[in-house]
């Protein structure tokens, strides 16, 4: 499949797709992203896993995508690899901090941990991959969530 064949398959479906494995698909203006969401067991907590907006060509190449049937194929496991190789981040929402969701992003040898509706930001310096590490990051670190939350709207 060519760029120019896989943009123009996107722009019939537009403004995106979902595949059958639940990864939607934004094609807005010649750049892509993707998104996958879910709830962890803890119900307080919800997870979106995603691709900052990219060219079709990068989609294509670090998706895999060889024609339509790889692109129906897409789900968890695939954008997850991406979370895993530091080309996706994961956006945690606590339902009570529903106004400040943290975005977490592998790097090196690092876990970064950034909001910019809280002007927050801070490192693990170790992979935070499931859902309990994500979890287990806002409990203990409630004090300074609860206070990037509280000074949000002074900067």
């Amino acid at each position: 499949m060519t760029v120019e064949e896989f943009g123009q398959y996107l722009s019939s479906q537009s403004p995106g797709l979902e595949t059958s494995n639940g990864l939607y698909i934004h094609y807005i203006r010649g750049s892509i992203s993707s998104e996958y969401s879910f709830e962890g067991e803890e119900s307080d907590f919800s997870f979106c896993l995603f691709t900052e907006e990219e060219s079709l060509h990068e989609f294509i190449d670090r998706y895999k995508i060889k024609n339509l049937s790889d692109l129906e194929e897409l789900g968890y496991n695939h954008i997850w690899m991406r979370y895993l190789n530091g080309e996706a981040d994961t956006e945690v929402m606590q339902m009570k901090f529903e106004e400040g969701p943290l975005r977490f992003r592998l790097h090196k040898m690092k876990t970064m941990i950034f909001s910019a509706s809280l002007h927050f930001y801070d490192e693990v310096y170790v992979h935070l991959t499931l859902p309990e590490d994500f979890i287990s990051y806002f409990f203990k670190n409630k004090s300074k969530i609860s206070t990037a939350m509280a000074n949000r709207y002074q900067f």
